[in-house]
Order: C-alpha cells, then sequence, then structure tokens
C-alpha cells in the first residue's frame, strides 16, 4: 500500500484546473447585445480610477450563462465569482459583449464552473483596451484581436509551442526515463528556449514589467516542476523502484535559482506547482534512505507542517500548508491526526497572508472534522450486484468495516485474502464487512460484477460509480484505495482510517 500511496506524492496543485474552450459548432455571426449586467452578491461597483473597455468573445461551454471578469488573485477559487468587476450573460452560443471599468492588471474571465475560459490565459488589460476573442471549433487555435489583442495571444502561442501538440506532450512523458545527462540538456533548453520566444516575440513592443514578471515567472516555475517530476519518478519508471533521484546528481541548484525568487504571480497553477516541489525537495533532503516507508509515512505529516514554516513566508508559506492540507489523506489513518490537523489550522489562521488560501484550507478543514472520530458516520446508498439500493443506515446496531477498495487496484486485490480470513474470525459476531467497490463506468461496474462471481468473495458489496467523486461517498474524502472506515454500533466514526485487514480485529472486538 505504501508503494501505492507513494505514487500520489507529486506536489499537488490545489488552484482549480482550467480548460480549453472548443465546439462543434460555428459561432453565430449576431452577437448578444445585452449590456453589461451584474448578477446578486456580485461587485459593480465602477472602480474610480479605472477606465472602460471592450470585450467580444465566446466559448460554446457557457451558453446562457454568466461570464465574470476578475482580477486574478480572486480567479482560482470558485466561490469568488462573488467579487467580479463586472459580469454579463453570454447567449445561447456562448458570446458575450460587455465593456468593463479597469485598472491596468491581470485578470481573468470566467464561469461559475470554469476557471479560465481560455485554459491557463490571465489577460493584462488596460483602461480603453479592446480584446475580440475568437476561438476555432478544433479548439487547435485562438485568435485575438483588438489593442489587447497581441499582448495577451503571446500566453496561448507559446502554449501551442511548448505544451499543446500530442509530439510536444509525448516529448515532455518522454523526459522522465531520459539519463541525466540527456534530462539536464533536455530541461536547460527547454527553458532557454521559453524566455528567448517570449523576447523574439515582444522584440517590437514594451510590455509592462507586471506582466513581463508573470510570463518569466510561467516559464521558470515549469522548469522546477519539470526537474522535480524528473527527481521524483525517474527511478521509477527506468528501474521500478520507489527511490527519489538525489537533488546533487542534477547539478542544478533550483533551491537558490534567481527565478524562483519572482512572487509576481502567487494566483497561477505554476507558482503553486512549484511551491510543492520546492517542499517535496525539502522533505527528501531531511529524508533517511535507511529508514522503512512506514516510519517515513508516520512522520509525513509532522516534516512538512515544519518545512512550511521553516522554509516559506508570507503566501508563499499560505500555499504551502495549503499544499500539505492536500496530503492529509497520507496520514489520516496516524493516531494523533486529528490533534495535528487542530495545531496547522490554528497556526495558519493566526499567520495567514492571503484570506483565500487560508479560505482554502479550511474548507479541507470542516471537511474532516465532519468525519472525525465520534462524529455520525455519513450515511449513503449505493447499488448491490443485483442492483438493490443499500444503505450504511441499514446496519445500525451492527459494528461497520467499510473497504473502499477497486478490482482496478492492485493493493486492494492483495488484501483480499486477509479481508476473507478476517471474516471467518469474525463470523457470527455483531460486524458488518461493506464493501464499496470504486468503478468508473458501467463497463467496470460489469467487471465488478463478473469478478465478485468468479471469486466468491464474501461480505456485503455495493458500487460507487464514478471512483472518488461519487458524490455518496464525498464526504469520507476518500482519495486512496485502499481505505478502511471503522463505524460502531450507534453509527458513529470510530477510526476515518481504520488498518488493514490483518491487524483490525482488536479494535473491531473492542466495539463487539
Amino acid at each position: 500500500m505504501m508503494k501505492y500511496l507513494y505514487l500520489l506524492l507529486l506536489p499537488l496543485s490545489f488552484l482549480i484546473a482550467c480548460q480549453d474552450s472548443s465546439t462543434d459548432t460555428e459561432k453565430e455571426t449576431t452577437k448578444n447585445d445585452t449590456s453589461a449586467s451584474s448578477e446578486k452578491g456580485v461587485n459593480t461597483q465602477q472602480n474610480a480610477s479605472g477606465s472602460p473597455m471592450y470585450i467580444d468573445g465566446w466559448s460554446p461551454n457557457i451558453s446562457n450563462e454568466m461570464v465574470y471578469l476578475l482580477k486574478s488573485k480572486h480567479a482560482p477559487a470558485f466561490e469568488n465569482w462573488k467579487l467580479a468587476i463586472d459580469s454579463v450573460m453570454t447567449d445561447s452560443t456562448g458570446s458575450f459583449v460587455f465593456s468593463p471599468s479597469v485598472e491596468e492588471g491581470l485578470y481573468a474571465l470566467r464561469s461559475k464552473e470554469i476557471a479560465n475560459l481560455y485554459g491557463q490565459i490571465y489577460f493584462y488589460f488596460m483602461p480603453g483596451d479592446t480584446l475580440i476573442i475568437n476561438p476555432t471549433n478544433d479548439s487547435k487555435t485562438l485568435t485575438m484581436s483588438g489593442s489587447a489583442g497581441q499582448r495577451n495571444m503571446y500566453q496561448w502561442e507559446s502554449h501551442l509551442r511548448f505544451f499543446k501538440y500530442s509530439e510536444i506532450r509525448q516529448k515532455l512523458n518522454d523526459s522522465k526515463t531520459y539519463p541525466k545527462d540527456t534530462f539536464v540538456n533536455f530541461v536547460q533548453n527547454r527553458r532557454k528556449e521559453g524566455h528567448d520566444f517570449m523576447k523574439e516575440y515582444f522584440k517590437d513592443q514594451e510590455i509592462p514589467s507586471v506582466y513581463s514578471d508573470y510570463l518569466k515567472a510561467k516559464i521558470d516555475f515549469a522548469w522546477v516542476n519539470r526537474i522535480s517530476h524528473y527527481q521524483q519518478y525517474h527511478i521509477y519508471y527506468t528501474q521500478q523502484k520507489w527511490r527519489y533521484f538525489p537533488y546533487d546528481s542534477l547539478g542544478i541548484d533550483y533551491l537558490n535559482d534567481e527565478g524562483l525568487k519572482n512572487t509576481c504571480c502567487p494566483f497561477s497553477r505554476e507558482y503553486a506547482n512549484a511551491i510543492g516541489s520546492l517542499m517535496e525537495e525539502h522533505y527528501q533532503r531531511g529524508r533517511d534512505p535507511k529508514i522503512a516507508d512506514s516510519i517515513h509515512f508516520d512522520q509525513l505529516l509532522d516534516k512538512r507542517f515544519d518545512i512550511a514554516k521553516e522554509h516559506f513566508t508570507k503566501e508563499a508559506r499560505d500555499i504551502a500548508l495549503v499544499n500539505v492540507s492536500k496530503q492529509f489523506f497520507l496520514s489520516m489513518a496516524e493516531d494523533n491526526f486529528f490533534d495535528k490537523l487542530e495545531e496547522i489550522n490554528s497556526y495558519f489562521k493566526t499567520n495567514k497572508t492571503n484570506d483565500h488560501f487560508y479560505h482554502f484550507f479550511e474548507q479541507q478543514y470542516e471537511s474532516l472534522k465532519a468525519i472525525a472520530p465520534g462524529e455520525t458516520a455519513p450515511n449513503f446508498t449505493l447499488p448491490n450486484p443485483a442492483d438493490k439500493p443499500v444503505s450504511l443506515s441499514d446496519f445500525k446496531g451492527k459494528v461497520v468495516y467499510i473497504d473502499f477498495w477497486g478490482t482496478w487496484c492492485g493493493p486492494c486485490i492483495a488484501a483480499m485474502p486477509k479481508l476473507v480470513k478476517l471474516e471467518k474470525q469474525l463470523e457470527g459476531e455483531d460486524v458488518v464487512f461493506l464493501m464499496v467497490a470504486l468503478e468508473y463506468n458501467e463497463g467496470n461496474v460489469a467487471n465488478w460484477k463478473k469478478y465478485l462471481q468468479d471469486k466468491n468473495v464474501p461480505g456485503t458489496h455495493v458500487v460507487a460509480e464514478k471512483q472518488f467523486k461519487n458524490k455518496e461517498i464525498v464526504p469520507y474524502l476518500i482519495s486512496a484505495a485502499p481505505s478502511y472506515v471503522l463505524i460502531d454500533k450507534e453509527g458513529n466514526i470510530v477510526k476515518t482510517r481504520a488498518k488493514s485487514p490483518d491487524k483490525v480485529e482488536a479494535d473491531i472486538r473492542a466495539l463487539l
């Protein structure tokens, strides 16, 4: 199980993933003539120091929905649409036109569900700008015109050149298997090419330093994230062993690189990932390779919390603490986890720099508190192999040991014989072994049913389609399999992450 979980140690970005715009229908020529309008809760008060600009765009993903213009610092969080500078309703094709008042700076266009309508682009607007945005039907091309067009079109051109096409993505994927020297040349050249392309693109156009800093930072942060990815996965993909590639072996001192001192854009996904990359390096530096993985996981939360406090300040520390929260699932089985959770929350709340980052952490914190030991176990209802509904509440009065597993999960299958043995040892007792299969689609569910028939697995079986995203089980915050939960006869959680089948018998007998 530890090997399976270690795969998930890649730094996690907590910023909302952005989506490219695409459509299968032609854009209508008639634009939405609705003037800029507000929705209840949206800040539409005009900025006294700003001047109107004109934005004309479309996205088929947002037909008959509100489009919001937000400052970059507010864009990543879904609920921050309430802080929008302006908003407008799209027509049936996803077209919109509005004329907000803006100050010079970075902005995002978004809907309630899409953090950035046009991929990873944060637009740099100036008062009086005009911008016309036209994606193509296959989303492979995006054009921008108007006074703000060329300036912002660079981001799309850069995305095409360095990330978009399949052959480029394949090279990025393959790079983790390169020999050390080959990889170093690859990643250093890629960074240089990024900066050279930016210089060439803007050779005849002067751009504001704030915008320039943002564009340079995206290149530098992507560079360190690529190195970190190599360090974490190279040995596994080349030798099938979970070991971290030593920092010193590459000869790249990214911890002290000037480019990473650029703190212009804490709202960007690349910056959040870079903080995670730096945290991983600090963690691995303090890790004794002679100590077993199980001990490392016992100490993981303490060590990462200490790294966030010792190596980062201000908004970078906020992001580091959010990064810690995204890896809580690795430590939830520890006996002192919820005590540590309270300590981290208290520290973050007292020392936060940016309310947005703490708010994201707080959401994680509140969700975890809802499933802490002693809390009522959230009820769920899922279909059994005969497609009949089964609810957790059906087993009130019995101890319930929930096994979140999947037919796709090697460690889950490997644990099955231990679970079968445990059930035989507790046969006749007031305990239910509730097996929740995490299967993605109908085909996977069919495979699950066949697996149960072929293997004759004991226990009470239900299935959660869409795996971890199944709405019925979302309150349990399951993000790895296998995961176990222990519930007492009153329906209260005893262990948010219980021990594995070969170690949990004593805990179950204590509740009978």
